[in-house]
């Protein structure tokens, strides 16, 4: 493997890893501070849309222009990723961390059939096989098929709500993109209205205590920052040096990483049926993107990487939202 690859795998590895721990800082948050789940989601885009600000403002500065009608757009798209955030945090203190993560890996089979009922694209026998055994795969993971559900019930369901609504979202970026606008503003722009429309249900009096506390306060930070804009910076460094397709299957990395959080630090245990069912959703990531991969390749050939120079270097913020803007739309 040359120092590229190793570059590129190492970024993403890291990447998946921070998203991995979401669930650790949103535990924290909730279980020491008394923060809800609409709270943290709060918490999570205001920070993210304050640190994104300061870097487009400094180095980007001409990417937040927008029109009046791409509004509506990022209005209902804005909606999709603040229920995204929010029922995510929700499963994630009603289920196991690691079937949290898995339920919103579904995103990419919601993404299949409203790409079929409103695109009209196609869908072949190997999407619908890969949707097939990631379903076998969830649901041995709810513990369906023994005849009990030892899981909470609204939790299941906030998961899979989840996976729906961050797939609307990831739409939305296509919807972006057709319409010409900057992936960096519409990534701001995104996080900025989610907020202020969340800021009406949020409770100001355990968002104070954590505010104003050391600790909480770090844990916003990290919680905003480090776990949100750092790990797209490294999804922009990784698709660099790697294929699409290649990001996107170690991507599933994150659900390893999140069944070792929860297995280290909530003494979460997995058994037999859970391992089937989370093996059997990684199954249909690779059938998934080893289409992706051979349609790449008859239609452009061999990947080549980014040059060590090229002509027009972009900023590291909009590096950052632009390579995370062509990372979904490869997912879809």
């Amino acid at each position: 493997m040359g120092q590229r690859r190793i570059i590129g795998v190492a970024a993403i590895l890291i990447a998946t890893t921070c998203f991995g721990f979401l669930g650790l800082f949103n535990r924290f948050l909730q279980n020491d501070f008394g923060l809800a789940s609409i709270d943290v989601t709060f918490v999570r885009l205001s920070f993210a849309s304050i640190a994104l600000l300061i870097a487009l403002a400094i180095f980007a500065p001409k990417t937040l222009r927008i029109t009046l009608r791409d509004i509506p757009y990022i209005i209902l798209f804005s909606i999709f990723k603040l229920l995204s955030d929010l029922f995510l945090f929700n499963a994630q203190t009603t289920t196991s961390l690691s079937l949290a993560t898995l339920l919103q890996m579904t995103s990419p089979y919601f993404i299949m059939v409203f790409s079929f009922l409103i695109f009209k694209e196609q869908i072949t026998v190997k999407k619908f096989t890969a949707m097939i055994i990631a379903s076998i795969g969830c649901v041995l993971v709810t513990h369906v098929v023994t005849g009990h559900l030892s899981l909470d019930a609204a939790g299941i369901l906030s998961g899979i709500m989840s996976g729906l609504c961050y797939g609307l979202f990831l739409l939305g970026n296509k919807v972006y993109y057709d319409r010409g606008m900057s992936p960096a503003a519409s990534l701001f722009y995104t996080f900025i209205f989610a907020s202020v429309m969340i800021l009406p249900f949020i409770h100001f009096e355990p968002l104070g205590n954590a505010f104003t506390d050391v600790t909480g306060l770090g844990a916003c930070i990290v919680f905003g920052v480090l776990l949100t804009l750092v790990p797209f910076y490294l999804l922009a460094i990784s698709l660099r040096y790697l294929e699409p397709t290649t990001v996107s299957v170690l991507g599933v990395m994150e659900l390893v990483a999140s069944t070792m959080v929860g297995f280290f630090f909530f003494d979460e245990v997995l058994e037999a049926i859970d391992i089937g069912g989370i093996l059997l959703v990684i199954a249909s990531v690779f059938i998934i993107n080893a289409e992706v991969f051979l349609w790449f390749r008859r239609k452009y050939g061999e990947y080549k990487h980014a040059p060590d120079k090229p002509k027009k270097e972009l900023s590291g913020a909009v590096a950052m939202n632009r390579t995370f803007d062509e990372d979904m739309r490869d997912r879809q």
